[in-house]
């Protein structure tokens, strides 16, 4: 591990200057594809993992091929789990060395099916950052210049001249637009 970055002071002080590095790794958002193979459960949960990682600004379409795995491995466990219900043993019938037939009660094996899902999603989900400890190692995406409104700008000041995507959208559109006027503040009744 290495050293903690000395302060401005500090570096001031000793006539350095910082070697940390301070400007933030910048990712271009995106929205992966929904892959059609997909079963209905895993539609479902690559939704949830992309809306989840959206507002967190974390989601780039790289992220397509282990947002499917994570799909694939719920949708997995799920039916596993489902199917598993609540028969952690089941019966069965063996035949001993005598040649006789009984019944032995045995751990249902679709446990086992069900717990590699399980550990299989638990880490598809920390490389993901989907829990408390991992979300600080994501990195976010760059901030979409069109969504960004910087006080005092036109688009600040004039905000019926743009459309919701942060485009011109000139004064003959603008005109079906209401602009919005300040009333006077009320003048007080003059006392007699």
């Amino acid at each position: 591990m290495g050293r903690q970055a000395k302060s401005a002071v500090q570096n001031w002080l000793h006539g350095t200057t910082s070697q940390a590095k301070t400007a933030p790794v910048v990712f271009a958002a995106g929205r992966p594809r929904i892959p059609k193979h997909l079963s209905p459960q895993g539609r479902k949960a690559l939704k949830r993992a992309v809306q989840i990682l959206e507002q967190r600004r974390t989601l780039t379409e790289s992220d397509e091929p282990i947002l499917t795995l994570f799909a694939d491995t719920y949708a997995f466990w799920v039916n596993a789990k489902t199917e598993v219900g609540d028969e952690l043993l089941i019966s069965t019938t063996v035949t001993d060395n005598n040649g006789t037939v009984r019944t032995v009660r045995r751990t249902n094996p679709m446990i086992k099916v069900m717990e590699a899902a399980a550990v299989r999603l638990f880490a598809l989900s920390k490389s993901l950052g989907f829990s408390q400890v991992d979300i600080g190692r994501c990195k976010t995406t760059a901030v979409d210049p069109g969504k960004e409104i910087i006080p005092g700008s036109a688009r600040d000041m004039y905000p019926e001249l743009y459309d919701a995507s942060g485009k011109w959208i000139g004064e003959k559109e603008s005109e079906k637009v209401i602009p919005f006027v300040p009333l006077p503040p009320p003048t007080e009744p003059e006392e007699e």
